[in-house]
């Protein structure tokens, strides 16, 4: 070959196709498209998919929010409506008695207080006072009904949230519940360190908010928000996209690139993606399908004897992914889509076959089991126990069947209290849980048929501290004592608290002290040495 005239060697240009060399170009471009096209599809829809997962995380998170401030909003009326009838009433030590009373049966306040027409506080359940509401408030009363303030106050760490009603003549009461009880344990781990939330009441102060929260709109951040139907509360949260950017990782395929070929390797990435794109209630949904729900059961020890007299029933959920999930993540899925229905009827039948397996030669043995709001509405879960137990030979007193005071409420009282006494007429045990965080009266626990009262953990973590709510365990003790129901304390975890409950009268505890949630046959396995562990009585 001659060289060019420029002298600098042969002159490279494109192979036309058709040529040998340009037909290799053009393979080359095709197996590369064909690699790289279904790979960035991939990509895209598991980008997607983590963007999905992160929104309805979120979204549900902050529904949970609202619901949990609606019920602080509810128990702050409630108590509005005990201290009303004592507006204009003189500071006297009755008053203030009548005061504390109140304060000690709430479920959320931390002070109650009376005020006059020029509203200036002059008694509260801490006795007489003299203070005025901060200007800016004081220029917001309506002249008559319920209005919503921030104030400073020497009760709680943050400024606290007073509900406030003014009747007509101007004089009112008010009601002051501290921050944290808005805070919501699901929307905190949802959002983790990396998110933000902001709980506001409409035309209202903002009662809780976290550093971490920006504007909406903000570029760099998703956002979720959610209306309550009933009080002027809203709940606005935001999640940054590294929140998407993670779980978006995590569904990347894992695959080596040696002997498998490009195109394989996308649709089998393709087919990962679009499995995880499924909502958490289809996961849901195929998890019951697939066997991945197991029960483990946490110990009810007899504080007199030292022994296991039952257990709790908990229902775990083992991602074949994401290994175990939060109970309260999807749990709270359940109940919103239905699935907790035929999650309970088929946990009943699992305990029955544990119960059949582990634990039928235990005497006085029984299984507690968390029923739903939704159990509470028709008689159908009536027909489900009776079902799982016909022809088991399971004397039905086995089944301690428990709900909270806010799932027989939002069940309506009066199908609730059916549903009750016919669970009872089958011979089932019945109790209310985590009680004295609802309404939690008098009243309303003669309405409904009850066997045991489980005392909230909140409660027992008042035992050997100066909490203000300390007293109101003892309360609950002396209220159950007086209904003859059998007291049940939660969340035991220190000896000393052992020994108070021991010398209260306290029946039956559960707790870490005593065991985590266990396997049936770790259960039984505790259970068989249970009697060796006598120091529960002793110590």
């Amino acid at each position: 070959m001659s060289a060019p005239p420029n002298g600098k060697g042969p002159r490279r240009h494109w192979a036309p196709l058709g040529t040998p060399e340009g037909n290799g170009v053009l393979t080359g471009l095709g197996t590369a498209l064909a690699g790289v096209v279904p790979l960035l599809a991939l990509l895209a829809l598991a980008y997607l998919s983590a963007r999905d997962q992160v929104a309805r995380e979120t979204d549900i998170a902050v529904r949970l929010a609202v619901r949990n401030a609606e019920h602080v909003f509810d128990w702050a009326l409630a108590d509005l409506n005990r201290v009303t009838p004592l507006v204009d009433a003189p500071c006297s030590p009755q008053t203030v008695e009548r005061l504390r009373r109140v304060v000690l049966e709430s479920a959320a306040a931390r002070e109650v207080g009376l005020f006059r027409a020029d509203l200036q506080v002059y008694c509260t359940s801490r006795g007489p006072a003299g203070v005025y509401p901060p200007a800016a408030d004081r220029a917001r009363f309506p002249a008559e009904g319920t209005f919503v303030g921030f104030y400073e106050s020497e009760l709680v760490d943050d400024p606290a949230v007073v509900v406030h009603r003014r009747v007509a003549g101007g004089a009112g009461a008010g009601v002051l519940v501290s921050p944290s009880e808005f805070r919501n344990d699901v929307l905190a781990e949802v959002l983790g360190l990396q998110g933000g939330f902001r709980m506001e009441v409409t035309d209202g102060p903002v009662v809780a908010e976290n550093p971490g929260m920006v504007p909406a709109g903000t570029r760099g951040y998703l956002f979720a928000a959610a209306d309550s139907t009933r009080h002027r509360v809203r709940v606005e949260a935001a999640r940054p996209d590294s929140d998407v950017l993670d779980a978006f990782l995590e569904r990347l395929p894992r695959f080596g690139w040696v002997g498998v070929a490009l195109g394989t390797l996308a649709a089998v990435a393709f087919s990962r993606a679009m499995r995880r794109r499924l909502s958490l209630e289809t996961e849901l949904r195929t998890a019951l399908r697939r066997g991945e729900l197991e029960v483990h059961y946490q110990p009810l020890v007899d504080l007199a004897a030292g022994r296991c007299a039952g257990a709790e029933a908990l229902v775990r959920w083992r991602h074949p992914q994401r290994g175990l999930v939060h109970p309260a993540l999807f749990i709270a899925m359940a109940e919103e889509t239905g699935l907790v229905m035929p999650m309970t009827d088929w946990m009943l039948r699992r305990v029955r076959d544990d119960v059949l397996q582990w634990f039928r030669a235990l005497p006085d043995f029984h299984v507690a089991v968390n029923l739903a709001a939704q159990h509470f509405a028709d008689e159908a879960i009536v027909e489900e126990v009776r079902s799982v137990l016909q022809g088991s030979g399971l004397e039905p007193s086995v089944l301690m069947l428990e709900a909270t005071e806010r799932q027989l409420i939002e069940g309506g009282e009066g199908a609730a209290r059916r549903v009750m006494e016919s669970l009872r007429a089958l011979g089932c045990s019945l109790a209310v849980d985590d009680f004295g965080t609802g309404q939690s009266s008098l009243s309303y626990l003669q309405r409904f048929p009850m066997d045991y009262l489980k005392v909230d953990k909140s409660f027992v973590d008042t035992i050997g501290t100066d909490s203000v709510s300390r007293p109101v365990l003892d309360a609950i003790i002396d209220l159950g004592r007086r209904l003859g129901l059998t007291v049940i304390a939660e969340g035991v975890e220190h000896p000393h608290q052992v020994e108070y409950l021991r010398r209260r009268g306290v029946q039956l505890a559960q707790g870490f002290l005593f065991s985590p949630p266990l396997p049936a046959a770790e259960l039984a396995d505790y259970m068989a040495a249970c009697d060796a562990a006598a120091w529960v009585a002793k110590r």
